[in-house]
């Protein structure tokens, strides 16, 4: 019994040790990870917007639904990822090693399957 004992200690510290490593991996290219999340997540929940706006402005005349279109595809996704990433790599900044490894690889995973779920994968 000891012996098991002994060895999922060993495990356990190998790994800690590799999610720690991970984690330091990851914190190098935090500002890219939290504008590939928001990107991806843009690109999943976009459409639902933009048929809300379609709907929307449907009878609309075509300048202002053109001008509208571009507002908000430019402006309007461009200014979400340019606030939502700094907000997201802080939070993400602000976990620990042990952490941050799991939070990012099941933070892409749930938008995988969010994405899956909406048909685009």
């Amino acid at each position: 019994m000891e012996n098991l004992e002994q060895w999922f200690s060993i495990a356990w510290v190998g790994l800690q040790s590799a999610v720690v490593w991970v984690s330091a991996q990851a914190r190098m290219h935090l500002s890219f990870l939290g504008m590939a999340w928001v990107a991806s997540l843009l690109v999943v929940y976009g459409s639902d917007l933009m048929q809300w706006v379609k709907k929307t402005i449907g009878t609309w005349p075509l300048l202002i639904k053109l001008g509208v279109f571009v507002l908000i595809s430019a402006l309007g996704f461009g200014l979400l990822t340019q606030w939502m990433t700094p907000w997201l790599v802080a939070q993400m900044s602000g976990l620990s090693d042990l952490w941050l490894a799991p939070v990012v690889l099941g933070g892409y995973l749930a938008v995988g399957l969010l994405a899956q779920k909406k048909g685009l994968l």
